[in-house]
C-alpha cells in the first residue's frame, strides 16, 4: 500500500521499490484490484436506502439526517396489461409522478432525483379480501386464451392446489403461452421506462413476491404439492432463466437484479451463476442479524452464498428480511448486509425510523463503493450465532467470523481474540453494539487483536478508529509498522475517553504508517492490551486519507487522564469521539533523532 512521506532514505527507497512493483503488476495484468470493473461497465443504481413501499415522501426535507432515501415501488401484471398487446401505464406513471421533483443528497454532497427501485410481478403472498393462500396477479385474458383454468374467489388462476384443508394459488409457469405473455409485458415496460430519470434499478420479479420461489410452506407443505404438478417445477425454472434474459435485453441502460434469496439451495446456486454470466445483479432479500443457513457447505448453498461467491463480479442489492426486531437487530442487520459490498439496499420502514441517524449515514457512505473508492475499511467483531450443522454432503451455519469491509481480523498466534456475548461484557449492557464483541486474552498469551488492510486500499494519511470498552483505567495501545520499526501509541482509559463502562471511540492518526503486513501474522495494525488487563473491542476502522475535524483540538499523550468531555450513555451508538493527532509527537521524535544524527556527524568531523 501507499504510505505517507518517508521518514528516512531507507523508507524512501522502499516506497520507490513498492511503486515500481505495483506498476509492473498492473502492466503485467496480475493486479487483483478493480477486476470487476475490467470485465465491462454495467449501469449502477443510485447508492441509497430504498424504503418499502414508498410513494412520494420527501425524505430530503423530512429527515435529511437519514441520508439518501429512495423509494421501492411495484405493480401487478394484471394492472398494466388489460388485453393482449395492450398496456396501461397510468398507475405506474401516477406513482412515479409522486416522486417527480424530489431530490436526495449523496455522501459526496451531490444532489440527484429521488431514485426508485421498481418491480412488476405476477404472484403475491396474499391480497386484501383474498381468501386463498397466495395470489395470482396474472391478467385473466391470458388464462382465457389458455382455456381450462380454475376459478378462485371469482378470478381465473393458473393452479388451485389443495392441501391441509387449504387452497393455494400458483401461476401457470409451465405454460409457454403464459411465459411469453409475461415476457412481452416486460419488453413493453423496458421500452417505456429504460433510462427513465427516476427509475434507478429494476427487479427481475419471478415467483412469489418477486423472489425465485413459487410458494412458501405456510400452513401446508406446498413445495411438495407443487412438485407433484406435471411440468410446473421445470416450467418455473425455464421462466426464471428466460426472465433474466428478457429483462436484461429490455433494460440495457438500467441495472437489473434477480431476487434469488430466499428460494432453495439449488435455485440460489443456479441463478447466481446464470445472473453472473448475463450481467444481472443479485438481490438477496434475506438481510438479518444472522440466520441458520446464512452460509452453506458442500452441496448446499446458503442464503448469502451467491453474493459471497460473486460480489467481485456481480452488483449486489440487498434487502431486509422483515421489519421485526428493534434497533439492535436493525444495527447488526445493516452490518451484515454491508459485508457483501452492496450497491444499494431496500429496507423496511422500521430500519429508517428506529435506527440511529449517524449509523444510517455511515451505511449510506459505504453503498456503491469499491475498495479503491471507499472512504475507509472496517471490521465489526463478532462470530456466528448459529454453529455449523453438518449432514455429510452438505451443511449450514450462520456467518462465521466478523462482519468486514476490506479490513480483516487476523487469527494468528498472539491475536486469537475470542468472541464474547453481552452477558460477559463488563459494561455497556444497554447499548445495541453489545450484542457481541471480541477481547484480547492475556491469560492465553493473546495480547493483540490484529488486522489486515486490503492491499488494494491505498492512502497517504493513515488513521485508525477503535470502539473500545472504557472499563477500568488500564492502558491499551494502537500499533503499526512505519517502515523501520513497530510504533506503539498508548492510551489510558478513563473519563477523558468517555463515559466509564460504556463503549468509547478513539481516533488516532498513524504517522508514517506502511501497510505492508510487517506485523506478526502478516498484520498491518493491531490493538494491544499492554499486559495490564484485557480489552473489549466492538469495531475498528482504518482511514487511508484521513482529515480530522477542523474544530478538534490536538490531543497529547499523557500518563494521567486529561480532563475532557464525556459521552452520554444511550441504547444507540453515540457520536462522541476523542481525536488524537499523533503527528506532533511523531515529528518531535523525528526531530530528536535528526538532532542525534547531526551530533554524531559533528563528532566524526575532523
Amino acid at each position: 500500500m501507499a504510505n505517507r512521506w518517508p521518514e528516512d532514505a531507507a523508507k524512501e527507497a522502499t516506497a520507490w521499490l513498492l511503486l515500481i512493483l505495483i506498476v509492473l503488476a498492473v502492466v503485467g495484468g496480475i493486479s487483483e484490484c478493480g477486476k470487476a470493473e475490467a470485465q465491462g461497465v454495467e449501469p449502477t443504481p443510485v447508492p441509497a436506502l430504498y424504503k418499502m413501499f414508498d410513494y412520494g415522501t420527501d425524505y430530503q426535507s423530512l429527515h435529511p439526517e437519514w441520508g439518501a432515501v429512495g423509494s421501492y415501488q411495484w405493480v401487478l401484471w394484471r394492472d398494466v396489461n388489460p388485453a393482449r398487446g395492450t398496456y396501461d401505464w397510468s398507475l405506474v406513471d401516477a406513482n412515479l409522478a409522486k416522486e417527480e421533483g424530489l431530490r436526495v443528497t449523496l455522501p459526496d454532497g451531490s444532489e440527484v432525483p429521488k431514485p426508485v427501485l421498481f418491480m412488476a410481478l405476477a404472484s403475491l403472498s396474499g391480497a386484501p379480501s383474498w381468501a386463498a393462500t397466495f395470489y395470482d396477479g396474472t391478467p385473466e385474458w391470458v388464462y382465457r386464451e389458455m382455456g381450462d383454468r380454475p376459478t378462485v374467489n371469482g378470478r381465473l388462476v393458473g393452479h388451485a392446489l389443495e392441501g391441509c384443508g387449504l387452497t393455494a394459488v400458483v401461476p401457470a409457469y409451465e405454460s409457454s403461452t403464459w411465459r411469453q405473455a409475461f415476457y412481452n409485458m416486460i419488453r413493453a415496460l423496458g421500452k417505456r421506462y429504460d433510462e427513465h430519470p427516476q427509475v434507478s434499478a429494476i427487479v427481475v420479479a419471478t415467483g412469489l413476491d418477486g423472489e425465485t420461489q413459487m410458494v412458501k410452506n405456510w400452513g401446508c407443505d406446498w413445495a411438495t404439492i407443487t412438485a407433484s404438478v406435471p411440468g410446473l417445477g421445470s416450467g418455473f425454472g425455464s421462466f426464471v432463466e428466460g426472465a433474466m434474459i428478457v429483462y436484461k435485453d429490455a433494460f440495457p441502460n438500467t441495472p437489473v437484479y434477480i431476487a434469488n434469496a430466499p428460494g432453495g439451495s439449488g435455485m440460489r446456486e443456479w441463478t447466481g451463476s446464470l445472473a453472473n454470466s448475463h450481467g444481472v445483479g443479485l438481490k438477496p432479500n434475506a438481510g438479518q442479524v444472522d440466520s441458520q443457513n446464512h452460509r452453506g457447505y458442500g452441496n448446499y448453498w446458503g442464503l448469502w452464498d451467491p453474493p459471497r461467491v460473486y460480489s467481485d463480479t456481480a452488483s449486489i442489492f440487498g434487502e431486509t428480511w422483515s421489519g421485526l426486531g428493534g434497533p439492535e437487530a436493525y444495527y447488526w442487520t445493516y452490518a451484515a448486509m454491508l459485508h457483501y459490498h452492496p450497491a444499494a439496499l431496500s429496507v423496511h420502514p422500521e430500519f429508517l425510523s428506529q435506527s440511529d441517524p449517524e449509523w444510517l449515514q455511515f451505511v449510506g457512505a459505504h453503498l456503491g463503493v469499491t475498495v479503491e473508492t471507499t472512504p475507509d475499511v472496517w471490521a465489526i467483531l463478532r462470530d456466528w450465532e448459529y454453529p455449523k450443522d453438518d449432514w455429510g454432503p452438505g451443511g449450514v451455519s450462520g456467518h462465521p467470523g466478523d462482519w468486514t469491509f476490506w479490513l480483516t481480523r487476523i487469527d494468528a498466534e498472539g491475536s486469537r481474540a475470542p468472541r464474547v456475548w453481552r452477558a460477559t461484557i463488563p459494561g455497556a449492557q444497554d447499548d445495541v453494539r453489545s450484542r457481541q464483541a471480541r477481547r484480547t486474552d492475556e491469560a492465553a498469551g493473546q495480547p493483540w487483536i490484529s488486522f489486515d488492510v486490503d492491499d488494494c486500499y491505498v492512502g497517504d494519511d493513515w488513521a485508525l478508529e477503535v470502539t473500545i470498552l472504557n472499563a477500568g483505567s488500564d492502558e491499551f495501545a494502537v500499533e503499526y509498522w512505519d517502515g523501520t520499526r513497530v510504533r506503539s501509541l498508548a492510551f489510558h482509559k478513563g473519563i477523558w475517553l468517555g463515559e466509564p463502562s460504556e463503549w468509547a471511540t478513539l481516533v488516532t492518526t498513524l504517522p508514517y504508517a506502511v501497510m505492508d503486513g510487517s506485523l506478526d501474522g502478516g498484520a498491518d495494525v493491531r490493538i494491544s492490551s499492554e499486559g495490564d488487563g484485557d480489552e473489549y473491542v466492538h469495531m475498528v476502522i482504518v482511514y487511508g486519507n484521513f482529515a480530522a475535524p477542523a474544530a478538534t483540538p490536538t490531543a497529547t499523550r499523557t500518563t494521567s487522564p486529561p480532563p475532557t468531555a464525556t459521552a452520554t450513555p444511550t441504547t444507540q451508538p453515540t457520536a462522541s469521539r476523542v481525536y488524537f493527532q499523533a503527528e506532533s509527537q511523531a515529528l518531535a521524535e523525528l526531530s530528536k533523532r535528526v538532532n542525534t544524527l547531526e551530533t554524531k556527524v559533528a563528532e566524526l568531523e575532523p
